[in-house]
């Protein structure tokens, strides 16, 4: 996680400027922080309480592919927030993950089908792929992606496919992710 210390205030108390909001703050360091990564077209965060800002970014990677962050705020301490922003799962990821998931599990048949669908939040997947074998039986599998604490994406399709995913999740928070 990113850590930004709001420490302006009496710097700008001081010099009789308006003391820009959190959000304000917040909004200008993901900017700093993400440029290195791509160009940000916009930065939209919103309070939530006091001790809670999300938002999202609207950028482009270096490779040009548009895309949306999600983004979220905690308070540390006075004026400090740890933030995050992830990638939003749309269209592209959810393509990007059927694609993984029809190559390799080509090793395993003929893929007939794959569907991949957001989970509950932006750091799950659910869905399933139906392959073919030699003797032309079809079988569906469940699949589940889950993202870890460096905002990664890992997958499997099969009976213990759920069993995975709750087991990684809770491997993730453990590492201090979401």
């Amino acid at each position: 996680m990113k850590k930004i210390a709001i420490g302006l205030a009496t710097m700008l108390s001081l010099s009789g400027c308006n003391m820009p909001s959190d959000e304000e703050v917040l909004e200008n360091a993901i900017r700093t922080e993400l440029a290195q990564q791509g160009t940000v077209d916009a930065v939209n965060l919103v309070r939530q309480d006091e001790n809670r800002i999300t938002g999202h970014v609207d950028m482009r990677d270096a490779t040009g592919r548009q895309g949306r962050l999600n983004c979220t705020a905690e308070r540390t301490e006075g004026r400090s927030f740890d933030w995050r922003c992830l990638s939003a799962i749309d269209e592209g990821v959810l393509q990007e993950m059927e694609t993984e998931v029809r190559q390799r599990m080509a090793q395993e048949g003929e893929v007939v089908e794959v569907d991949m669908q957001r989970g509950v939040d932006d750091d799950n997947m659910t869905g399933y792929v139906v392959l073919r074998d030699s003797a032309g039986t079809e079988l569906r599998l469940p699949c589940r992606a889950v993202r870890d604490a460096e905002g990664l994406f890992g997958w499997r399709c099969g009976q213990r496919a759920e069993q995975w995913a709750v087991e990684r999740r809770t491997q993730t928070r453990a590492q201090g992710g979401r």
